[in-house]
């Protein structure tokens, strides 16, 4: 199943993900009762636990940390994924963030962009088979093919106030 809010896109076979309008998510709080990891690059040299902005975690730690039900809090800025990024568990991940003091969005630049390091088809990949993937503020840029795919796992997708951008040339 696969539920979109807040924005218009194209579905492409297999609920492929092409393009979107750029549309913003009102602010949504952050459930207080599972982990909350920050993160601020895709990779880090010396890696944080993730649970203040003061130490931070890769992207790729922490969804290999996380456990579903677990949010990701994305600082804003560009993430060049070397590799297609696959969520493979029912996770949240908000993208926006200051970075600087507790759940603050950036006022200047209220989405976190994940675009391609390396040529990559597509570009983010949801294999989740149970719970709920939800992605907020966040925009998937350059991917050669889809920006993001979805299979037909049991488990759901949910797109909040995301943009689809420059996917599929």
């Amino acid at each position: 199943r696969m539920v979109v809010h807040g924005m218009v896109c194209s579905l492409i076979a297999a609920f492929a993900v092409a393009f979107a309008a750029p549309v913003l998510a009102e602010d949504l709080s952050i459930d207080v009762d599972t982990p909350s990891y920050r993160v601020t690059a895709y990779s880090l040299a010396t890696e944080g636990d993730g649970l203040s902005w003061d130490s931070p975690m890769s992207l790729t730690n922490a969804i290999a940390t996380a456990i579903a039900g677990d949010t990701i809090m994305l600082k804003a800025g560009e993430y060049a994924l070397p590799a297609q990024l696959v969520i493979s568990k029912g996770l949240t991940i908000r993208g926006g963030y200051a970075g600087t003091d507790g759940d603050a969005l950036d006022p200047d630049h209220p989405l976190s962009v994940l675009t391609q390091g390396a040529a990559i088809d597509i570009l983010v990949s949801v294999t989740a088979s149970s719970g709920s993937v939800v992605l907020e503020r966040i925009q998937v840029e350059k991917a050669r093919q889809y920006g993001m795919q979805k299979n037909n796992a049991a488990g759901s997708l949910y797109v909040y106030g995301c943009n689809f951008v420059s996917n599929g040339f």
